[in-house]
């Protein structure tokens, strides 16, 4: 009873330290809520350079069930960022309807030649999200010489790792 007592008191507390968090400022409601918008620009990591004609990708996700992590995306829509590396899109997301086992997600990821792709970016509906700025990440190009010492043995041959671990044999012949 007593520990019952403590636990009710304790949790009343933690409640009571709720702190009411403002908005971010980055958006704000849209519309009537049947609409969402989404813009920003397309921007080079290190340096914040814009990146023009890079295709921003809208997906639309498609969950059965509730809570059960599996997600199937399909893209929905997609557009080239403009001279300034800008992109805007504008859609009707589907509404969850009480009843049925399907929710729907949407996300943006971007790709352009040269550079890694980003982790998608989840996009709650009915917002206006102002200054969404996807980052990507340039591939870097390193040239190896390697130079092999005496002696020079017939099964001398160069492995390189490759995503995942593993690795390739790239050539097997004399190496100077």
């Amino acid at each position: 009873m007593r520990i019952t007592l403590i636990l009710m008191i304790s949790m009343m507390i933690l409640i009571s330290c709720y702190e009411n968090i403002p908005e971010p400022s980055n958006r704000i409601r849209y519309g009537d809520g049947s609409r969402t918008k989404v813009e920003g620009m397309v921007k080079e990591y290190g340096t914040g350079r814009p990146i023009v004609h890079a295709l921003v990708i809208l997906d639309e996700g498609i969950q059965t069930g509730f809570f059960t992590g599996n997600i199937n995306w399909y893209p929905e829509d997609s557009v080239y960022t403009d001279s300034l590396g800008h992109y805007v899109f504008e859609f009707k997301h589907k509404p969850y309807v009480s009843g049925r086992e399907e929710y729907f997600s949407y996300q943006l990821r971007c790709d352009y030649p040269n550079y890694f792709g980003i982790a998608p970016k989840l996009v709650a509906t009915s917002w206006w999200f102002k200054d969404l700025d996807l980052i990507l990440d340039p591939y870097a190009w390193i040239k190896v010489h390697i130079k092999n010492v005496n002696p020079y043995d017939e099964h001398d041959y160069i492995l390189t790792s490759i995503e995942g671990g593993g690795g390739i044999i790239l050539e097997k012949k004399l190496i100077y």
